[in-house]
């Protein structure tokens, strides 16, 4: 029986999970809110709340879209610390993943599941977080820096064997992955990873937050969430008004271009023109694809790219788990 494959990726905004298995392949997401679970009187609302409830030792939890109606529109923004795998909150997310991935059908009691985490915090955070998914899931876990997910899309078919598309032994390329709390950078020489090329900076959260006081400063009193879907959409409902946004979009996209340009120029500028390619990935890659292409006429938006760091790993996890059966099985004669 084929073993299950698991690309988890736990953002700040929301989760994203690509899955193989015996049932073929199942991808989805949901918001990264997790609030204290309460009883629910309406019947209906109950049932659908149950799907979404998690417990975390002794605690219950609402997650995902259940979790964001049920706070009234105003969730707490989660995650927006280095910490941020210590918390119940966090636990809580990975047992709403692996809830709906049972929903689904799919045997987790033999499964692999890769994750990842920002470049930055990797290294010492690695043996952790492995720690904190085991704790939810009882599986074999990877855990790689987020931008190793997007690479994976590059050097790996769907199905987890070398792509004819690129050879990595001998391109050269790099990883923008913009996430909403950092955006994360990996460099790739001939198949090797370059350790100084390798960092974090700040993500669409400083968009988020900038956006919020430029509209606060017109007393346009918006939230987090309403703030980051004002970036996407350029407009937001005010007392039954759609507001157009746009100018405030722009201004507060200019501060995160500005930020990751700055980080990338330090840590790619010195071998940008001799690469293959620079791949722009993560959710805020639409947003700030526009700017980053100016620079570097060479760099490319993945495909999906909200969902390119669960692809990428669930594709790794295929790869491995392939060479590892592969190893278990006697020799031909």
């Amino acid at each position: 029986m084929q073993r299950t494959i698991i690309g988890l990726d736990i953002g700040h905004s929301s989760v994203k999970v690509v899955a193989s298995s015996s049932s073929g392949r199942h991808q989805f997401l949901f918001p990264s809110v997790a609030i204290p679970a309460f009883a629910i009187s309406d019947e209906g609302e109950a049932r659908i709340a149950a799907t979404e409830t998690v417990a975390v030792g002794q605690r219950k939890f609402f997650v995902g879209e259940t979790a964001l109606v049920q706070s009234c529109g105003q969730p707490p923004a989660l995650g927006l610390t280095n910490d941020w795998i210590e918390t119940p909150e966090h636990s809580a997310l990975i047992a709403g993943a692996a809830k709906k991935l049972e929903r689904l059908g799919l045997d987790l009691r033999n499964c692999l599941v890769v994750t990842g985490l920002p470049s930055a915090l990797h290294t010492h955070q690695k043996a952790r977080m492995r720690e904190v998914v085991r704790q939810q899931i009882q599986a074999e876990v990877l855990v790689a820096p987020q931008p190793f997910g997007p690479l994976q899309t590059l050097m790996l078919t769907p199905a987890g064997t070398l792509s004819s598309a690129h050879d990595m032994c001998e391109e050269n390329w790099a990883v923008v992955e913009i996430g909403h709390f950092t955006t994360d950078f990996l460099l790739i020489q001939s198949g090797r990873i370059v350790e100084k090329a390798s960092g974090s900076c700040g993500g669409v959260r400083l968009a988020v937050e900038h956006m919020q006081r430029l509209l606060n400063q017109e007393n346009i009193q918006v939230d987090h969430f309403e703030a980051e879907q004002a970036l996407r959409e350029r407009r937001i409902k005010y007392f039954g008004k759609a507001l157009d946004v746009t100018e405030y979009a722009k201004q507060a996209i200019s501060l995160i271009a500005s930020e990751v340009m700055d980080t990338a120029s330090r840590v790619l500028d010195p071998v940008a023109r001799k690469l293959d390619g620079i791949l722009i990935a993560g959710g805020g890659a639409p947003v700030i694809f526009p700017e980053l292409s100016l620079k570097w006429p060479h760099a490319t938006i993945a495909n999906e790219p909200r969902m390119a760091i669960a692809e990428g790993f669930c594709r790794f996890g295929m790869s491995i788990s392939a060479k590892t059966q592969g190893a278990k099985e006697p020799a031909a004669a």
